[in-house]
């Protein structure tokens, strides 16, 4: 039975998670300014189809994309456009 509990448990974790990040990435009304949550939300926004591409999403945030790939570069992240994401 107690392992019952805990496969609930986590499958309630998962569903909340999923909703969770489903609200935010839908809201989000700007982009962070650290660069690490920046290159997660650009990357999640990219992964998930919200955006075709970098630049599409620049200019729904009105955010240039040469500057924001320099900021980026800053803290050793690149940008690979085949695979759509920062590394």
């Amino acid at each position: 039975m107690q392992h019952a509990i805990v496969r609930s448990d986590i499958a309630k974790f998962h569903l909340t998670s999923f909703i969770l990040i489903s609200h935010i990435s839908s809201t989000m009304d700007y982009l962070p300014g650290e660069p690490n949550m920046l290159v997660s939300a650009v990357n999640m926004l990219l992964r998930d189809g919200e955006y075709d591409s970098l630049d599409e999403l620049c200019a729904a945030f009105d955010r240039d994309v040469a500057e924001l790939k320099s900021y980026l570069e800053q803290y050793d992240f690149t940008y690979d456009a085949e695979a759509r994401r920062f590394y």
